[in-house]
């Protein structure tokens, strides 16, 4: 009879800690609510403050690099810019100087073609184009995620176009400056690159992060 009850306490005992451990690793929709919107108010902040602290690139300077290696797996291609008045632009044939270019992270290539619309080529089929009205700061995010075979482009967070491939990204960057003599007047909040596991993590580890504080 000593063993029936004390199997029983332990029962209950169990279900307790049980119960409590639950509760603990899991929040409730309420609480995760809280938690999205101080992540999105955290990354709001973060944004605002490369929009007051940004690099400039005046037409004649580049900046650029190379990773270690290929990035092979799923990706977010991140990076907030401003354009300025740019006297070559209007000019749409592919010459030594024009059109500019905010630059390239092969195979992803970034035009200015207009004074207020930006090209996005990638590939032979990826082929779009955007406005960004009164050179307001403009948001473009990459997404590409192998497993599901897809690629997004975002723009300011609404999506431009969808394509049903992944694109891996080569190890050459430039920013400021495309092929060739393709110099770009604007400013540039950040440029980055990170695993698209990371993309709801806030700080976060990145392949690639280029900005105002880290450039000499």
């Amino acid at each position: 009879m000593k063993k029936i009850k004390t199997s029983v306490f332990q029962l209950i005992m169990i279900s307790v800690f049980s119960l409590f451990s639950f509760s603990a690793c899991n929040n409730t929709p309420q609480e995760k609510e809280e938690q999205n919107k101080e992540k999105k108010v955290a990354e709001a902040e973060n944004i605002n403050k490369y929009k007051e602290n940004f690099i400039s690139f005046k037409g004649s300077d580049f900046k650029q690099g190379r990773l270690k290696q290929f990035v092979e797996n799923s990706y977010v291609l991140d990076f907030l810019f401003r354009m300025k008045v740019n006297d070559k632009v209007g000019n749409y044939k592919y010459t030594e100087t024009t059109p500019p270019m905010l630059g390239y992270f092969l195979p992803w290539n970034f035009y200015q073609v207009s004074a207020n619309k930006i090209k996005i080529k990638a590939q032979n089929d990826i082929s779009v184009n955007f406005l960004v009205k009164d050179m307001k700061w403009c948001q473009v995010q990459i997404i590409s995620i192998k497993d599901k075979n897809t690629t997004r482009i975002l723009i300011d967070g609404k999506e431009l176009g969808s394509y049903d491939y992944f694109i891996p990204l080569e190890k050459k960057y430039i920013i400021g400056k495309g092929v060739k003599k393709r110099f770009w007047k604007g400013d540039i909040g950040f440029f980055r690159v990170y695993n698209y596991a990371d993309l709801e993590k806030f700080p976060r580890e990145y392949i690639l992060n280029i900005n105002k504080e880290n450039v000499k």
